[in-house]
């Protein structure tokens, strides 16, 4: 009987001890809700083609030759 009562308690101990819930970092969870949320991936998409059209707006244009008046 005590020898059952050893194992129970060794048993109960084991399961007690394991970690029951997953584990993240501050910057994973960060990091996994700037992924998964479409709000924060919208505003990244304007902020983005922001970016863009600045980098266009400093190109040239074509240049174009006039016959008069147009």
């Amino acid at each position: 009987m005590s020898a059952n009562k050893t194992y129970m308690l060794l048993l109960a101990l084991a399961i007690a001890t394991r970690p029951m819930a997953q584990q993240m970092t501050l910057d994973a969870v960060i990091d996994s809700i700037r992924i998964s949320n479409p709000v924060i991936r919208m505003y990244d998409n304007d902020i983005r083609s922001m970016d863009e059209a600045a980098r266009g707006a400093r190109a040239w244009m074509p240049p174009q030759v006039g016959l008069g008046l147009s």
